[in-house]
């Protein structure tokens, strides 16, 4: 994820070898879900995701779930 800290927006590369169900979400250091970021079924390829972030300063995690991969 990219820049680090971030403000406004943040982005966040991913690469996909198949078909699979993939889940984007924002946590806080508590693990609570902050934002669901994308939760759908993608072909495989190369992504490049713009996240707009309007969050209070903290610690937050970015989980990327593909399939049963985190």
């Amino acid at each position: 994820v990219f820049p680090n800290p971030s403000t406004g927006s943040l982005f966040i590369d991913y690469n996909l070898s198949g078909s699979i169900e993939v889940s984007v979400k924002i946590i806080d250091v508590l693990g609570r879900e902050i934002s669901i970021i994308r939760n759908t079924i993608q072909p495989s390829g190369q992504y490049k995701k713009e996240i707009s972030v309007d969050l209070p300063n903290g610690v937050y995690n970015v989980v990327l779930n593909a399939g049963n991969t985190i």
